[in-house]
């Protein structure tokens, strides 16, 4: 319903001035938490692009997961840790000096979204990605990754879950499991982790080890990865939950 509400919406032709956002809220039930998910879409006229294959049109699309009732002073900084994230991911979608979607003076389509990956009682994971199309060959994304330690009250790094994240054998292995061919040996220190209920996961964007088409992901079991792995782990992997698919 969400979706079909902004379709109709953003159907309608754009007025001269900036539009007012359109929005819509979600929930989703996972690991025992209640959590919103706050759609918005902003939109203005802009000039027409260069090449003409761009409506005179700047839209941003924006996606915020909160916990709906925090518990406690680590969930609310997770909360206040996921506001600044969104606005981070607009700085990204805008590069040099304009810093925003009110200074960009061509036309676009951005989509900035923060979506939750998987969660324990102890472990809140969520990916922000940003999507752009300001003409072009093709559209660019870029993406971030958090594993927020709830008893910590802050982000979890790589070196936290592994013994060595500089260890040759774990960095072959990831790119041995890596779904394209042709890339580099990865840097793992601040490579993009997802510890799934069945899967050790490693995501990559385009261009970061390698060319365009080195945009993906390398996933391998639990067991290969025990070799590398701390012990014990500062999360319990068996209490892992996935977000229901629609």
């Amino acid at each position: 319903m969400i979706a079909l509400a902004l379709a109709l919406v953003l159907a309608a032709p754009a007025p001269a001035s900036k539009a007012a956002p359109v929005a819509a809220t979600d929930h989703q039930l996972l690991a025992g938490r209640s959590f919103t998910v706050s759609h918005k879409v902003r939109r203005r006229r802009t000039q027409p692009s260069d090449d003409g294959n761009l409506p005179p049109e700047l839209r941003l699309y924006s996606t915020l997961v909160q916990i709906a009732r925090p518990a406690s002073a680590s969930e609310r900084a997770w909360n206040a840790a996921m506001q600044a994230w969104l606005r981070e991911g607009e700085e990204l979608a805008f590069p040099g000096e304009t810093r925003g979607f009110g200074s960009w003076e061509g036309p676009g389509q951005v989509e900035v979204e923060i979506a939750l990956v998987a969660a324990s009682p102890e472990l809140l994971i969520a990916r922000l990605g940003v999507s752009t199309n300001f003409g072009g060959p093709h559209p660019n994304y870029t993406s971030r990754t958090m594993l927020w330690s709830v008893p910590l009250a802050r982000p979890l790094r790589n070196a936290e879950v592994f013994t060595d994240v500089a260890d040759r054998g774990l960095r072959e292995m990831v790119l041995k499991h890596f779904d394209q061919d042709g890339c580099e040996l990865p840097d793992l220190a601040q490579a993009k982790f997802v510890p799934l209920p069945n899967e050790v996961v490693f995501e990559f964007d385009p261009y970061e080890i390698g060319g365009y088409t080195c945009g993906g992901k390398s996933g391998f079991g639990w067991d290969e990865a025990a070799p590398y792995l701390r012990q014990p782990l500062p999360f319990d992997r068996s209490k892992l939950e996935l977000p229901a698919t629609r």
